[in-house]
This record gives C-alpha cells, sequence and structure tokens, in this order.
C-alpha cells in the first residue's frame, strides 16, 4: 500500500525542552516544577531524570548533524521558560537565548525550518511560588517570554506554537494532580483552563507585537473518543467526553467561548474582555494523536478496569480526572497493546482529523506536531535496533493522514514524535519513541530502522506499509485424515503481544469420518478430551467414539435436522426460523453455562482439547471466538481465524450440504443463498463480540455472570497464554 502527499507537504520530527536538554541548572537556568518534583517525591522507573535527560545542551552539534541525516524538512522544539525567564520580575537570561539561537541558526544551516513551541509544562518554579496557573498573573508572565523570545528570533522561525498539549499541566497538573506540582484543586482547578487560554491569546498578542514572521497557532492533543460498547449509556457517555478532549480548548481558541459546563464552574473568573483575547486568529493548529479514547460510562466503567495489565495501569489515574463527568476512560476491547500504556486504534487518527473538519469548518491549516509509539527497543548484540513495531505504527498512522486529505483535510505537515530517545516524564527511558537510539548512561546516540524507513519516507514523499506478517503456530492447521477444518489456536496473538501456546486446543468439523490414520494423528496430537458442540440428536447418530478419550457433550444448539446440522436449521430462516446471525446470537444467550463448562474442561484437560461441531464453524466457531477473546487475543485475530473456515472446508463440503438439503423434502435453495450461508464473514463473530460487550462491558464479565469466576479465569490464561 503506497500513497502519494501533495506537493509541498512539510515532513518533521519533534522533542521538548525538559525531555532532551539536560543542564538543568547550567547557565543561569533556574528549577522548574519538574526539577522540584523529581528532586523530591517524584521518581522514574529507572532512576533518571531531567537533570541530564540525553544531554543535547551539550550534544547540540551532534544532533543537529543527525537530523541533517535524516532529511526532514522542519523540526519542532520547545524552549524551557525557566532557562530564559529566571524570576518574578521578568529578568531574560542572556545565555538561555543564545542556546536557543544556536538552536534555530543551525537548523537553517542545515535546511530544517525551526518550530518553536513556547511551552511544554516546564513551568517555572518561581511562577508556581506566585499561585502558578491558579493565577490570572500566569497570563502576564507568560506573556513576556513570547515577547523576549519573538524578539530575539521572530525572523527566523517558520511556525510558533503558544503551548503544547495544554489539558495536561490543568487537568492532570491541578484538578487531578498526579503530574507536577500536583495540586490536587478539583473542580477549583478548572480555573487552570481558562487562565492556560488566557495564557496562549496574550502570548499571540506579544509575538505578532514582536513582528514575527512565522505561522502562530498552538497544539492541542485531539486523540478522538469512541464508545466502549454499543451500549446508550456508554454512547451518552462518549458525547460527554468529547467535550473534555478537543472542544474544551478549542472552542473558546475558536471564537466559541467557553463551554456551558467550564462556564458554569468559572463564575467571576472569566472578565471582560478575556474570551476576545483568547480567541486571538491562528494561523495553524498542531494536532498531537497517539491512540483513540474509549469511554464508558461511569456505572459501567468497574468491568472494564477489573483486570488491567501492568501497561494498562495510567487508566486509574485517569479516574481522578473524570470523576464526577459521568464518563471514564477505560481499554478498548479487543484492541492490540502497543508501548508506553496505549492501545493500537486503527481508524483513530483519520476519524479525528474527519471530527476536526465536520466539527469546525473554520479551523485553521493542520499540522500532525506529534504522532508515535514508545517501545523498550533494546539494542541487538550487533548494536543494530531493530524496531519493526515503530514501523508498522507510522505506517498505517501516516496512511491515515493520505487518507483525511483525499477526504478534504487540510493537514500540510507530519511531525514524527520523536526524533530522539528522550525521557519520557514519568516513565524515565523505559518507553523510547525515538527514531534515534541513546543509551541514557553513555549518551551514544544510535539511528533505528526506524529512522532509515522514515528518511525513505521523506525522501520520496510517500509512505510503504511493510509487509504484514502472520505468526506462525498451529492456528495455521493441522492435519487429521478425514476431517476438515481442523487447526489449532497456538501463536495467536493476545493484547498485550504475547502468544498463545501450541498444542493445548484444537477445533475442527465433525468427527464422524476421520480415518484410521486420523485416529493415529490425533492421539498423536495428545488429545485426551473432546469436546462435542453438536445437537443431541446428533450425537445420538454419530457419537464420538475414542477410546481413552474423554468427551464432553456440550450442545449449543439443536438444528432442525441432524442430518445437515446447523445449516439447515439456518435454511428455516427463509421461512420464520433463525439465520445464522440470530442463532449466534442464541448461542451467546442462552448457553453460557455451556460454554463455560466447556472452559473448565479445557483447564482442567490434563492432555489437548479438540473441540468440534458438524461443520467446526458456527458452533465451534462462536465456543472459540469466546475462548479467545477470554484469554485476551485480539479481536482482529478472532476474526480472522473464525473466517477462514470458509476456505478450509471447501468446494466438497459444499457439495455435500447440497446433497443434503436436496435429500430432505427436496428442498431447493438459490445458489447464492448458499453461499451465504456456508460462509463465514467477518461481521457475524463480530456481532457476537459486540452483543456480549453490550449487555455485559467485557467478555470476562458475561463469564463470571455464567458463574466463570476472574480466578478461573486466570488460571485458564496462565494455562494457553505465553
Amino acid at each position: 500500500m503506497t500513497n502519494t502527499f501533495p506537493e509541498g507537504f512539510v515532513w518533521g520530527t519533534g522533542t521538548s525542552a525538559y525531555q532532551v536538554e539536560g543542564a538543568w541548572d547550567v547557565d543561569g537556568k533556574v528549577p522548574s516544577v519538574w526539577d522540584t518534583a523529581m528532586h523530591s517525591t517524584l521518581r522514574t522507573p529507572d532512576g533518571t531524570s531531567g537533570d541530564r535527560a540525553i544531554d543535547q545542551y551539550h550534544r547540540l552539534d551532534e544532533d543537529l548533524a543527525l537530523l541533517k541525516d535524516l532529511g526532514a524538512g522542519a523540526h519542532r522544539f520547545s524552549v524551557a521558560w525557566p532557562r530564559i525567564v529566571t524570576d518574578a520580575t521578568g529578568t531574560v537570561n542572556q545565555a538561555g537565548l543564545d542556546y536557543y539561537e544556536r538552536l534555530v541558526d543551525g537548523l537553517l544551516e542545515r535546511g530544517i525550518a525551526p518550530a518553536l513551541n513556547l511551552y511544554h509544562w516546564d513551568t517555572p518554579q518561581w511562577m508556581e511560588d506566585l499561585g502558578g496557573m491558579m493565577t490570572r498573573d500566569f497570563a502576564e508572565h507568560f506573556g513576556h517570554l513570547a515577547a523576549v523570545v519573538g524578539e530575539r528570533m521572530g525572523d527566523r522561525v517558520a511556525q510558533w506554537f503558544t503551548m503544547n498539549e495544554p489539558t495536561h499541566p490543568s487537568l492532570a497538573g491541578y484538578v487531578a494532580g498526579f503530574l507536577p506540582p500536583a495540586r490536587r484543586e478539583g473542580v477549583a482547578g478548572m480555573a487552570t483552563v481558562h487562565y492556560l487560554l488566557l495564557a496562549h491569546g496574550t502570548s499571540i498578542s506579544a509575538l505578532r507585537a514582536a513582528g514575527v514572521s512565522g505561522q502562530i497557532g498552538t497544539i492541542l492533543s485531539m486523540n478522538g473518543v469512541v464508545p466502549a460498547t454499543t451500549h446508550p449509556d456508554d454512547i451518552a457517555a462518549a458525547e460527554r467526553a468529547e467535550y473534555f478532549d478537543g472542544r474544551l480548548f478549542l472552542d473558546p481558541m475558536l471564537g466559541r467561548g467557553h463551554l456551558p459546563e467550564l462556564a458554569a464552574v468559572l463564575g467571576d473568573t472569566v472578565r471582560d474582555g478575556d474570551l476576545e483575547t483568547i480567541a486571538q486568529p491562528m494561523d495553524v493548529l498542531g494536532v498531537n494523536w497517539y491512540s483513540t479514547y474509549t469511554v464508558a460510562s461511569a456505572e459501567r466503567a468497574a468491568v472494564h478496569l477489573a483486570e488491567l495489565p501492568p501497561r494498562a495501569s495510567m487508566f486509574l489515574g485517569f479516574a481522578p480526572v473524570t470523576a464526577g463527568l459521568g464518563f471514564a476512560i477505560v481499554p478498548a476491547p479487543g484492541l492490540p497493546w502497543g508501548g508506553a500504556h496505549r492501545q493500537l486504534t486503527p481508524g483513530g487518527l483519520r476519524g479525528a482529523l474527519d471530527w476536526l473538519a465536520a466539527t469546525y469548518p473554520e479551523h485553521p491549516d493542520v499540522t500532525i506536531t506529534e504522532n508515535g509509539i514508545g517501545y523498550p527497543d533494546v539494542p541487538y548484540a550487533s548494536g543494530v535496533i531493530h524496531d519493526e513495531l515503530r514501523i508498522e505504527y507510522l505506517a498505517w498512522a501516516i496512511q491515515e493522514v493520505a487518507d483525511a486529505i483525499a477526504d478534504g483535510a487540510r493537514v500540510r505537515g507530519y511531525h514524527a514524535w520523536s526524533s530522539h530517545d528522550n525521557l519520557q516524564y514519568m516513565a524515565g527511558f523505559t518507553q523510547r519513541f525515538g527514531l534515534i537510539h541513546v543509551d541514557p548512561d553513555t549518551l551514544v546516540r544510535t539511528p533505528k530502522a526506524s529512522f532509515d524507513w522514515y528518511r525513505e519516507v521523506v525522501r520520496t514523499g510517500a509512505v510503504t506499509a511493510p509487509a504484514s506478517t502472520t505468526p506462525g503456530g498451529d492456528h495455521v492447521g493441522i492435519d487429521i485424515s478425514g476431517v476438515r477444518n481442523a487447526r489449532g489456536i497456538g501463536g495467536l496473538q493476545t493484547l498485550d503481544g504475547r502468544l498463545v501456546r501450541d498444542g493445548l486446543v484444537f477445533r475442527s468439523a465433525g468427527l464422524h469420518a476421520i480415518t484410521q490414520a486420523g485416529r493415529q494423528q490425533l492421539a498423536g496430537l495428545g488429545v485426551s478430551t473432546i469436546l462435542d458442540l453438536r445437537g443431541t440428536t446428533e450425537t445420538e447418530k454419530e457419537p464420538d467414539q475414542f477410546p481413552g478419550v474423554r468427551v464432553v457433550s456440550l450442545p449449543l444448539h439443536e438444528p432442525s435436522d441432524p442430518e445437515a446440522g446447523i445449516v439447515l436449521g439456518a435454511v428455516a430462516g427463509a421461512s420464520g426460523g433463525p439465520a445464522l446471525r440470530e442463532v449466534y446470537r442464541e448461542i451467546a444467550l442462552t448457553r453460557g453455562a455451556e460454554i463455560v463448562a466447556g472452559l473448565r474442561a479445557i483447564t482442567s484437560a490434563e492432555g489437548a482439547v479438540l473441540a468440534h461441531c458438524t461443520a467446526g464453524k458456527d458452533r465451534t466457531g462462536v465456543f472459540v471466538a469466546l475462548l479467545l477473546a477470554a484469554i485476551g487475543v485480539r479481536d482482529d485475530q478472532i476474526v480472522r481465524t473464525y473466517a477462514e473456515s470458509v476456505e478450509r472446508l471447501g468446494a466438497e463440503f459444499r457439495s455435500e450440504v447440497s446433497g443434503l438439503l436436496g435429500l430432505h423434502g427436496g428442498a431447493t435453495i438459490a445458489e447464492d443463498t448458499l453461499d451465504e450461508l456456508l460462509a463465514s464473514p467477518a461481521e457475524l463473530i463480530e456481532d457476537v463480540l459486540a452483543g456480549i460487550r453490550h449487555d455485559h462491558g467485557t467478555v470476562a464479565a458475561y463469564l463470571a455472570a455464567h458463574g466463570f469466576s476472574y480466578d478461573e479465569l486466570s488460571e485458564l490464561r496462565r494455562k494457553l497464554v505465553v
């Protein structure tokens, strides 16, 4: 898949001051709130901090050379406010300005356009001592910073951004209090939203007064919001959450005023003229996107948060922010985890850009100012860093930008986050986002595989996705002579990147035609338990008989005729009987006890387990889908393994079914209808999962409602997942 971007599209990279500079007290710099926190109560898992970060302050020339080698046309960075203005009287530190002037000029000398961000969360401690963002003075002092920097470098910077993701320092820093300065002001802390907005507008006025020549705008996190399920309460919660994702800051910035919910809280915090100051015209809007937020109603959130993997602990951190707002941010059901506590949400970036265009037709041109993913990125023994997962993520994200442009989105540039590995705030260097690997001990820089890949994207102006690979394992197929649709579930990937073990669970069509060789193959697979999911009349007519093997009968559906199995029952749908979609739903709704019994049989089995019905497609398909969802397999892999049945059954099975239909009263059926009944379309199994999540929130909660405890589920996962 290749897509070319329009002429003039700008490719870039990004960093921020606290995350890369180090030199926290060098050449006149004073402490920020992050310095204060890191020197007192805040600790990263690996003991790193912004004291040194990657020491870019002292290694600027080396890093500029790497950026030139990459070839991107722009680089976004932030200035450290406490490196430039050192006290409440407005004292300017010339050494700090000199450093940023060297950075700007160094970029220009290498053909790279500077994109300067005035604020990336590192409030000076002296400003916090004055009350920080809880005071109107914040805007005045921030305007002074903008004026100082604009007057010094206003003729050389291509893009000016007032601030990066203001939701983080306001809501997380003052409302919930889990980021510095860690003040838990609750509802009163919402005043910081207004004062940050006022600082934004004040700084734009200051930049224009300084005569800067570049575009001026701001940077907002615009993740997009989707409901966790199709339940009306979750849909309503997502609509409420939308206010706090993009609209909280963007509405007033674009002249629409504060949202009613915020205005009611702010009261007389808002003075005459404030909204006009905030709504200064912008030339560019920076959009940061990593992953779409999934939202559940506050009442339904508990089941989603009941068993979070370690990397998902951040969702508990969201709880104080959304408390009392009627919604909760929760993991997306069935979507895989990437790095840095984020799930991979394909379609989300394009959706966010389409939402922006539909909601704010008047918005300025967009630059994607942050997009990337964090992984540990451990070098191989050779020193090479193969970060194919990052390449895969960047490829589909950039492709979505191209798709959004094709939809009409006014996106003019894209900055990969980030050029270098950097201090990932409270995660230290345990999660790395860079195209360039940095060893936090030696500070050696090493370009990763993604560096070379992105350099080619920059050179050609086109993105080529890496070839997708399917993991190996017995899910690819096994041989049992005389048995169709035979395969395992081993090798399928879980949401957190682990694999299902080979050799423990198999699935197939009926065993009635198994040959002697097939029986030997079954024994060779170590099958000690068979789960027969057929109806009672089917099992009575053709019972499974395998000496020494435990056969557990778990009828998931009684077809109208045992000869043709579930297919003939579905054919009756043309005259009022159940169609396959309804049969699948009925299995999920009425056969929970049998499904749980099957899971318990798998847990207790001493050998391998084989589950089957007549075709191994419908009843087996539903059972295996719920088993896989329960142990945490990705939805896309659940759907894909279900959809493979139609090809695995083949033309001979179709002929057999057609013949059976002819034997039963001369039944006639159109060829296309028969094809539809024998198909295994993805939407059928997607509908089953969506229905369960609508009713219960998660598959685990569905199983718990039928008596399968979370402890039992943990035991099953330990057995089946590597």
